[in-house]
């Protein structure tokens, strides 16, 4: 059955027993669910591959994995650095909501679903970070609250993978370069390319959406749109690649920045 390991807020290592309130053990099974909503930070010493995390309080740190299986995962708060990678498998879910959670200097690889609703932003600190969608993965922005960036860091939506913004109205201006393979799936309102980027994938826009260009981004062979929502070059260069069949089916107005 299901083990529930709660950290009891001082510092100290993953595998270390005596802090997570069941003698002997520490969280290492896939049916297990770590509980963190204190201070203190835990150290991933070793990689570890659980059921499900609450993350509300404290920090996370350390070079190894934390992979997630179930579904449930909570992320409202309290920070994940050192070189972690977050990593979530097929059919795993987290939501990452409520307050102002920080990556630094860190990963997430998403083969399962992100369910993103921060009330204001994902914090993006240090260098060397990367969010991963993998095949499978769906990440979705479920308001469009995006991040908060200081730091290098790249957004990577693989072939196979969805990048949706669900939201019906409003802009989500999206703040790291993005690399599209999979699929961006745009159900409303304006999703704006605000730091550039590049695609070999499919933008998929609803009626009344917009894809905005308003920063530089090249379209590679392979890239193409749905035959509804509109295209919008409002600042930037928009490079089409040698062998690109640019033919959008509907709206395509340009205000600012460079077809080339």
């Amino acid at each position: 059955g299901q083990t529930v390991f709660t950290w009891d807020g001082t510092s100290g290592s993953w595998s270390d027993t005596a802090r997570w309130g069941q003698p002997g053990l520490f969280p290492s099974l896939t049916n297990d669910t770590a509980v963190k909503t204190t201070g203190g930070t835990i150290t991933l010493d070793v990689s570890a591959s659980i059921g499900v995390l609450t993350l509300t309080n404290g920090t996370i740190s350390g070079a190894n994995n934390l992979t997630l299986n179930g579904t449930g995962s909570a992320w409202t708060n309290g920070t994940i650095s050192g070189g972690a990678t977050l990593a979530l498998a097929s059919g795993a879910t987290l939501g990452i909501t409520t307050s102002n959670p920080t990556l630094t200097s860190s990963s997430i690889t998403n083969a399962g679903t992100v369910n993103f609703s921060p009330s204001s932003y994902l914090i993006l600190s240090g260098t060397g970070g990367a969010l991963t969608n993998l095949s499978g993965g769906l990440w979705d922005f479920q308001n469009d609250k995006d991040f908060n960036v200081s730091g290098t860091w790249t957004f990577d939506n693989q072939a196979g993978a969805t990048l949706r913004k669900s939201t019906t109205s409003g802009t989500l201006g999206f703040g790291l370069p993005l690399t599209n393979a999979g699929t961006v799936d745009v159900l409303g309102g304006i999703f704006s390319i605000d730091q550039g980027g590049s695609a070999t994938g499919l933008f998929d826009l609803a009626a009344g959406s917009t894809l905005k260009f308003n920063s530089s981004f090249t379209l590679n062979p392979g890239s193409n749109f749905s035959s509804t929502g509109a295209l919008h070059l409002a600042n930037g260069t928009l490079t089409l690649a040698r062998g690109v069949a640019f033919a959008p089916a509907n709206d395509f107005s340009i205000t600012g920045g460079t077809l080339t």
